[in-house]
């Protein structure tokens, strides 16, 4: 986990926080039919929207259906202590360290990261920076 975190690090900035929320976001076992339902749910609020194929945005109704959808509070917990074990193997990596911070900080931005990374449909896809969204993520 270190070696990705020290990538992380050494990386574009614009791509670490969405970075962090997939790391933690491993560490969290979702049903894989709830994802694959609540996949095909976001997907289709894309192609309502225009382009299905367009970047995502986490402001976007898509994002926050799939996250919605796969909101519960033991995945919440799971995905926090995640975090914490992010926390706990980054010391000396300063941004990773920041992002973090920021992560835990702003739980619901957080999941809505993890969210836009779903199993099914979302990979191929990339999704707009959490840090794009300064009015959502405190620094």
């Amino acid at each position: 986990m270190r070696e990705l975190l020290e990538l992380l690090e050494a990386g574009p900035s614009n791509s670490l926080l969405l970075g962090l929320a997939w790391l933690a976001g491993q560490g969290v076992e979702l049903d894989p039919e709830e994802v694959k339902a609540a996949t095909r749910r976001a997907e289709l609020l894309l192609a309502t929207g225009g382009d299905p194929r367009r970047e995502l945005d986490l402001d976007g109704r898509a994002v926050g259906s799939m996250a919605e959808d796969l909101d519960d509070p033991v995945a919440r917990d799971r995905f926090e202590d995640a975090l914490a074990r992010l926390t706990a193997d980054s010391e000396g990596l300063a941004a990773v360290s920041d992002g973090l911070a920021r992560l835990r900080a702003q739980p619901d931005l957080a999941w809505l990261g993890q969210g836009s990374q779903g199993d099914e449909g979302f990979p191929r896809r990339r999704p707009r920076r959490l840090d794009q969204h300064p009015d959502r993520l405190q620094r």
